[in-house]
């Protein structure tokens, strides 16, 4: 009989230990499954839509870029003049000389600066003819001495006195303008450099240079520096751009600085300068654009963009420009659209056929 009572007990034993290792573990299952919070992906999967409303907004489409230019080589002034000693310098201190200016007086006898095609290679007066009297003849027409219509090939009498009459306001009497007392300027006006030609000393031999002008720029490139992105460049569509650099704003024409621009660096900066490191590239007047969500926007396989409209309808966008959270477009989307595109159930696809 005590065999009997410690069977029934063994089974007694057997049967809790079956209770606690299948039962419970499956209870807590339930407990598990039935209390857990549902999974981040579950989340997402069942958010609503949102629906937002892009907002106006004005823009100039500000970028970084680059400055570079190029520099002239500095033009020259070749003495044709007499020789002698060099008495005074009228034009000596000039920052710019004029056609018709004197540049020195050697010996008592003026020379002057004159802005013709080509350099005099001869004396020119009664009885001379050829295109260096046209081409001094249209060079006197410039400085008044001879009217408009008057141009001619050959020393007429009106061209004779429009001599007569040059000659005498720089002291002399002859109805001939010579060679060594004129001065080939090769630019009106021819901004001055330096002048080497020295008060007292005797004056140079004919060719030498007695003055240099300063050297301009020539080309200005805006480098944008955005462009390598493929962002688009502000006022590709055609808008005036300007380049700020260094509290100066630069009109710029495609890539290139304007004539106007480059005075304006000729006159701030020195021929060794020619790469001016970082700038603002701009429109020159704002533009409108729409802001947006920045999760607004969806990208496709082929890298365009798009919004997507609450019936999850695409249109096609072109992002240029935003900050922390947003995004700004340059064509107008629709009044309404996704903020959470990607947060459906059925994720919008940005097609490249997308209406």
């Amino acid at each position: 009989m005590p065999e009997s009572g410690s069977s029934g007990s063994g089974v007694r034993l057997l049967y809790q230990v079956l209770v606690v290792g299948i039962l419970m573990p499956v209870l807590a299952a339930v407990v598990l499954w039935r209390y857990s919070p549902p999974s981040p992906l579950a989340q997402d999967r069942e958010a609503p839509p949102v629906v937002v409303q892009p907002v106006p907004v004005t823009g100039d489409l500000r970028r970084v870029a680059t400055i570079e230019v190029e520099w002239s080589t500095p033009p020259v002034l070749r003495w044709a003049g007499p020789g002698g000693v060099v008495t005074s310098l009228p034009g000596g201190d000039r920052r710019q000389l004029r056609s018709g200016d004197t540049l020195a007086v050697v010996s008592g006898v003026p020379v002057i600066v004159l802005a013709t095609s080509e350099p005099m290679y001869r004396d020119i007066g009664p009885g001379v003819r050829g295109s260096d009297v046209a081409d001094l003849s249209r060079a006197l027409v410039a400085l008044g001495y001879l009217p408009g219509d008057d141009v001619s090939d050959r020393v007429t009498q009106r061209v004779r006195r429009a001599i007569v009459a040059l000659n005498a306001d720089r002291g002399l009497r002859s109805s001939v303008l010579r060679r060594d007392s004129v001065v080939w300027l090769p630019s009106d006006p021819f901004g001055v450099g330096e002048v080497t030609l020295i008060v007292g000393s005797e004056a140079p031999a004919p060719g030498t240079v007695v003055a240099s002008g300063r050297a301009e720029v020539v080309k200005g490139r805006v480098v944008d520096g955005d462009a390598a992105s493929g962002s688009p460049t502000p006022g590709a569509a055609g808008e005036s751009r300007v380049a700020e650099w260094n509290g100066l704003d630069l009109e710029v024409e495609g890539s290139t600085l304007t004539d106007t621009a480059r005075r304006e660096l000729t006159r701030v900066l020195t021929p060794d300068e020619t790469e001016l490191g970082s700038a603002v590239l701009r429109l020159r007047d704002p533009v409108p654009l729409w802001r947006v969500p920045s999760a607004a926007v969806v990208v496709g396989g082929a890298g365009q963009e798009c919004v997507i409209t609450p019936d999850l309808a695409a249109h096609p966008v072109e992002v240029v420009g935003g900050g922390a959270g947003y995004v700004e477009l340059m064509q107008s989307p629709p009044p309404e659209i996704l903020g959470n595109p990607l947060d459906l159930v059925e994720p919008a696809v940005c097609a490249p056929d997308s209406p």
